[in-house]
Formats: C-alpha cells, sequence, structure tokens
C-alpha cells in the first residue's frame, strides 16, 4: 500500500517525509541504495527525514536525501502509517504541502504564498547583489555599505 501511496498518490515529483519512531533516532537506516532507487522510479525526487540515511555512494542519480545523520547499518525497519500528519525534527508536515529543502534544511511553504515566491525570491537577490559587489570593490568600508543600503531600498 505504500509504494501504491508513492507512486500513485499526488503530484510530481513528490518528496516522502519520514519521521523515525524508534526511541534511538537513526539507529538503522532504511534510505539507501534500495529505497532511493526505487523512490525515483515511482516519481519521488527525495526524502526528509529525522532517521538516518546511508550508501551515499551509491544513491539514485539526482535523488536527494536530508536527513539527521549518515549511519553504517540497515534497520529492521517497517512503516507504521503513511499519508497523515508527521513532525520531522520540529517541522510539522501534512499530506499535499509544499517543501522547500536543500543542504540547510526544510521548510513547509504556505500554500497562500506559494505563487509569490520567485517573485520575492528574485528581489532579495537582486538586492544582496547591490551590496555582494559593493563588498567587492577596492576600498569598501563603511560609507560605500550605507551607500549600497540606500541603493537597496529602492529594488522592489
Amino acid at each position: 500500500g505504500y509504494y501504491e501511496y508513492v507512486g500513485e498518490g499526488g503530484p510530481k515529483p513528490s518528496v516522502m517525509v519520514i519521521h523515525d519512531l524508534d526511541e534511538i533516532q537513526g539507529f538503522g537506516a532504511w534510505w539507501g541504495e534500495v529505497n532511493s532507487n526505487v523512490h525515483k522510479g515511482l516519481g519521488c525526487a527525495g526524502c526528509v527525514t529525522d532517521g538516518s540515511i546511508r550508501d551515499l555512494d551509491d544513491l539514485a542519480e539526482g535523488f536527494q536525501l536530508l536527513a539527521r545523520q549518515v549511519g553504517p547499518s540497515h534497520a529492521h525497519v517497517h512503516l507504521v502509517d503513511y499519508g497523515r500528519p508527521v513532525s520531522v525534527a520540529g517541522m510539522e508536515v501534512a499530506d499535499g504541502d509544499l517543501i522547500h529543502a536543500d543542504q540547510h534544511g526544510a521548510v513547509v511553504v504556505p500554500g497562500d504564498v506559494a505563487a509569490d515566491i520567485r517573485k520575492a525570491a528574485d528581489g532579495i537577490a537582486r538586492r544582496e547583489a547591490v551590496l555582494i559587489e559593493a563588498s567587492k570593490e577596492a576600498g569598501f568600508g563603511m560609507d560605500e555599505m550605507r551607500d549600497a543600503f540606500r541603493r537597496m531600498r529602492d529594488i522592489h
């Protein structure tokens, strides 16, 4: 049932968010070569877990994993449930939530702001570019920094 849920449920690509219920989280890894390849084949782009991962050199190409830790051990794992809300490392996630994840962590993006993210990110990048470029100039100091901040305010 779980693999049907992964392969047939919801839009693709998807991201699995898996909570490790073990008393010692990450004691054994479910995510490695086999599950990364199976999940990628079913349309999943990656996983966020508070458990562990393994087989880093043998993961499905392009499959992204964000985990509590890397561990050497397989585990006797079994799924308890799926398709319901979970809390992973303090992040509350429900089926269908939009998730942004990178090497720094993951966040749930509220649906009511999702359409505005590209525009907001572009504005941030344009404003930051002013300061970054100014800081690379010879003689950069507080006066140049203040000027950069003034110019940044005009970018919307």
